[in-house]
C-alpha cells in the first residue's frame, strides 16, 4: 500500500496481508506509528487480530 492510500484508510475498510494474500477488516488507524489493527482469518492460526504497518497491507 502506498502512503497516498494509507491515509484514506478507516476504520471498517478491508485491506489484504501482501505477504500471504488473506483478506481483513480495519479495525483502528495509529497515524503516529503508521500501523493498522486488522481482524483477519489466517490458515492455521484462526482468527487474528494484530496491528501490521501500512506496508505490509494492500488495500482492495
Amino acid at each position: 500500500m502506498t502512503y497516498a492510500e494509507y491515509k484514506k484508510v478507516k476504520a471498517g475498510g478491508q485491506c489484504v496481508i501482501i505477504q500471504t494474500g488473506e483478506p481483513g477488516t480495519v479495525l483502528a488507524v495509529n497515524r503516529e506509528t503508521s500501523e493498522i489493527y486488522l481482524s483477519a482469518k489466517r490458515v492455521g492460526m484462526g482468527l487474528t487480530k494484530l496491528w501490521y504497518h501500512y506496508t505490509l497491507l494492500g488495500k482492495i
